[in-house]
């Protein structure tokens, strides 16, 4: 219910309950207001979380996508050390039997040196007995021949 009063200065006053209504619809302004930068905020506030969300969703999307790469890495990694160490196994094998030929090459040439080394010597050996028998025969005809010749003046 209004009231109004006499005039002041020219103007009516109004009563209390006029003021009660305004301070009221002014509250009301005042809470819609509040309620309008809540909401605002608060849909901010969700916007940003999405935001930070996504962000992390894709910093972890990035992380899953790295630990698969190093895992895909790993397995290629590992198969090439495995066939790595099949191949170096292979080839001690190969190395081993190199040079267990090496050896009986080694033992064979050594086996052939040593054989030439005594042909050698017996060859030496003849060679010494021959000129020798050779020195010996040389000095008999020498011999002969000074007695062939002492004995061919003797005649004459």
């Amino acid at each position: 219910m209004l009231e109004w009063a006499g005039s002041h200065e020219g103007g009516y006053v109004r009563t209390k309950g006029f003021i009660r209504s305004r301070a009221l619809v002014h509250t009301r302004q005042e809470n819609h207001d509040l309620s309008y930068k809540l909401e605002q905020s608060q849909i901010q506030e969700h916007l940003k979380m999405q935001d930070e969300c996504s962000t992390s969703y894709a910093g972890i999307n990035e992380l899953d996508s790295q630990t698969e790469n190093l895992h895909n890495e790993l397995k290629l990694k590992s198969k090439e050390l495995s066939e790595s160490t099949l191949a170096v196994k292979e080839l001690e094998t190969q190395i081993k039997n190199l040079e267990e030929e090496i050896g009986k090459q080694a033992d064979g040439f050594e086996a052939d040196m040593e054989e030439l080394i005594r042909v050698k010597v017996e060859q030496e050996q003849r060679t010494i007995h021959a000129e020798d028998n050779l020195r010996k025969k040389n000095f008999k005809t020498l011999i002969l021949l000074a007695n062939f010749k002492r004995n061919s003046e003797n005649y004459q």
